[in-house]
């Protein structure tokens, strides 16, 4: 909300009075009600006052009307009930020592929460604090979490669950009798930050620390999906979480109106007070005269051309010339407002009119009810009539709809459909391949990617032995398997739960299914990687499963399972993602370990081999490629790849543990990016990838339209400069 019971009165007086024309009938108002410069007498005197405080209580009630509704949103999310368990019996956040509260299992308002509490989330929940995750109904110790309040997107983000702490707290009974603290980093706004130790007193006398980072914490605003339950310490509550961090006062916000409005009302009072010095010079002049009028002095009165007198004469003037401002305006103004905001309110044409394809089988049963409450439709297959009126939240800049220099947009999802399709795939030798659901030719010089696909489906394991094969081609099979291997377990892509693994194809090392037709449902934070996953699982390469320690895919029709042994995560400053597996055959671990990558060009291709005159070559090309793709508007990654010895990686294993746990602030920070550097180097090539993201119907249309008024259009986007320019 805007105002409380106390701040109400400043702020307001303060907002009403930055008005020039508020501040002139103020002066005014008190002189006019002074005995030396009224004009009338009684009552009369208090009329401009009186005036003045109609006018004021006007935008006081339309205020009180807005800040109204805020409060009773804030009273709503304050009031969600949530599950709390027992807290721990000593929890130091930030340093600071937490009593405990709520008894086991007992029901919580959310702005009861306390730091130290023990909350379990159930399934379709929203989180009522930042909480450290303890465990939560998964074996894998995997949650998922939608966090479209917070950062608008709708797609599933994966949180885990520290191991060490899930084998402890296995359960919520077990957790409500813990003992423990949680030391971790002053409250803050960076939604991705977060750096943590977890330390539990076991009842044999032990204690257990755990470092715990943002993928262990669940963010106030977020909500569970895809999960049964999940249960952790809060550790930010209130004011003090990240998302109400981020949440800036509710501003005061003022139209262009109002200043063209002060403009004019200045010009006319100083129209004014030429016209009131005119007339007190005219009463000097004629004041030694005017004794003989008895209507200018009365009955009783000799004239007085003193100073002082000559000063009330001229404030009377200026009294009485007063109404060359008119006063009545901001009033009809804010009389216009609440018009404006009936009619836009009930205006069908300016309401969201659109067809949606609702699919039950994409959504959970409360997006569903959702929905149904939204588009008042049947909820399997149907199409629903989305009429959402605009709603009007601050009536003081009605006026400025019409009144716009600039637009600042994002790309993608705004100008985008958001809809991502790999559409080419570009090997190392420089041939170009393209994906049955590419669409239209847009001049790239491409071979279907089934040509490839249909050499290394007759066994992938096998293919090198055919005799048969061109060599070129027995070449390029075997990068566009590392390929795929990188677009299937290179990602943080999820399997949706409403779609049953037993609709999958049974895959096994000894009978090829084809399940080219046969495709999950993948949800995942970025877009790009869902087109990838789905292009792979198009030609064969299918992601299965994910739990903490391995990856199931089915490249194919034969079953592979990958350890994953480490993971190094996607951001904006890396801008790359890698994954450390090892294949099992057999159930037996292999003795490759193997690091697979993919990110943009310009992380990607400085980290590549240039030993040798070949492989600068390939960088050569891959260059190339990827800006011809972008000139394209295409969206493009690069994927590597490389082996290492299994010795080395865990040397460098135990390097990052120990980094992670014994630095801290920067120091850490550069330390974690230094080693994260001499593991992804020297990688191999494999290719890059191309995918389309279609501009929304009559975006070019509107872009030309907005031109001709005169709009300026300003885009901010994370891709190559080709490909926005494109």
């Amino acid at each position: 909300a805007k105002y409380s019971a106390l701040s109400f009165a400043p702020k307001f007086l303060w907002l009403q009075f930055s008005r020039v024309s508020n501040i002139y009938f103020l002066i005014l108002g008190v002189l006019s009600v002074l005995e030396p410069f009224a004009l009338t007498q009684d009552a009369g005197k208090w009329g401009l006052l009186i005036t003045l405080s109609i006018v004021i209580g006007v935008s006081m009630i339309r205020e009180i009307v807005e800040d109204f509704f805020r409060h009773r949103e804030d009273r709503r999310v304050n009031g969600d009930i949530t599950r709390g368990l027992q807290s721990l019996a000593s929890a130091t956040v930030s340093v600071e020592r937490a009593a405990p509260s709520s008894a086991a299992g007992c029901a919580l308002r959310w702005e009861d929460v306390k730091v130290g509490d023990l909350i379990q989330v159930a399934n379709g929940e929203h989180v009522p604090a930042d909480v450290v995750l303890l465990n939560c109904s998964a074996t894998d110790g995997i949650l998922y979490v939608e966090t479209k309040n917070l950062d608008g997107e709708t797609n599933l983000k994966p949180k885990m669950c520290p191991k060490a702490l899930a084998e402890i707290a296995s359960s919520p009974f077990l957790a409500h009798e813990l003992e423990g603290e949680v030391v971790c980093d002053a409250p803050n706004d960076r939604l991705y930050e977060f750096h943590g130790k977890v330390t539990l007193w076991l009842e044999s006398g032990e204690s257990r620390g755990v470092s715990v980072v943002a993928d262990n914490l669940l963010v106030r605003g977020s909500r569970l999906r895809n999960t049964e339950f999940a249960f952790g310490v809060a550790v930010y509550t209130g004011r003090d979480t990240k998302l109400m961090r981020n949440m800036k006062e509710a501003p005061s916000k003022r139209s262009q109106l109002d200043a063209v409005l002060n403009r004019f009302i200045a010009i006319n009072v100083l129209l004014e007070l030429v016209v009131v010095i005119i007339y007190t010079v005219g009463w000097s002049l004629s004041c030694d005269r005017s004794g003989d009028n008895w209507y200018s002095v009365g009955y009783d009165s000799s004239p007085s051309c003193s100073a002082g007198t000559g000063f009330s004469q001229f404030v009377r003037f200026f009294i009485l010339f007063s109404y060359m401002v008119p006063i009545q305006c901001p009033v009809l103004i804010e009389i216009a407002h609440v018009i404006q905001r009936i009619f836009i309110q009930a205006d069908t044409k300016m309401a969201q009119c659109r067809a949606a394809i609702v699919n039950k089988s994409n959504r959970s049963d409360e997006d569903n009810v959702e929905v149904h409450r939204r588009a008042s439709s049947t909820l399997t297959g149907s199409v629903s009539l989305d009429t959402d009126g605009v709603g009007v939240r601050t009536m003081t800049i009605n006026e400025d709809l019409g009144m716009i220099s600039h637009l600042f947009s994002d790309k993608t999802g705004t100008l985008t459909s958001n809809e991502m399709v790999l559409r080419y795939v570009a090997l190392r030798s420089g041939r170009i391949y393209s994906f049955a659901n590419c669409g239209q030719s847009d001049g790239v010089a491409s071979v279907p990617i089934s040509e490839l696909t249909k050499v290394a489906h007759a066994r992938p394991d096998e293919f090198q032995s055919k005799g048969g094969m061109e060599k070129d081609l027995e070449h390029e099979a075997m990068v566009a398997i590392e390929l795929f291997k990188v677009l299937s377990v290179c990602h943080t892509v999820v399997i949706d739960s409403t779609a049953s693994r037993d609709n999958l194809p049974p895959a096994s090392a000894d009978a090829a299914v084809d399940v080219r037709d046969v495709q999950p449902v993948y949800q995942a934070s970025s877009p790009d990687e869902v087109a990838l996953v789905e292009g792979a699982c198009a030609e064969g390469c299918v992601f299965l499963h994910r739990s903490n320690s391995e990856i199931e895919i089915s490249m194919f029709g034969v079953k592979k399972v990958f350890e994953i042994l480490g993971l190094l995560e996607f951001n904006s400053v890396r801008k790359r993602m890698s994954v450390v597996v090892r294949e099992m055959t057999g159930g037996l671990r292999n003795d490759v370990v193997k690091l697979y990558c993919k990110g943009a060009d310009s992380a990607m291709l400085p980290r590549m081999a240039a030993n040798s005159v070949t492989q600068k070559e390939v960088n050569g090309r891959l260059s190339a490629m990827v800006d011809s793709f972008a000139a394209s508007g295409l969206r493009t990654l690069i994927a590597g790849c490389r082996e290492m010895d299994e010795e080395f990686f865990f040397a460098w294993l135990d390097q990052l543990a120990s980094a992670r746990q014994s630095l801290s602030g920067d120091e850490r920070e550069k330390a974690v990016s230094k080693l994260e550097n001499e593991l992804e180097c020297n990688m191999d090539a494999l290719g890059c990838t191309a995918i389309e993201d279609k501009l929304q119907g009559g975006v070019p249309e509107t872009l030309v339209k907005l031109r001709q008024a005169g709009i300026k259009l300003w885009v901010l986007t994370g891709d190559k400069q080709g490909t926005a320019i494109n």
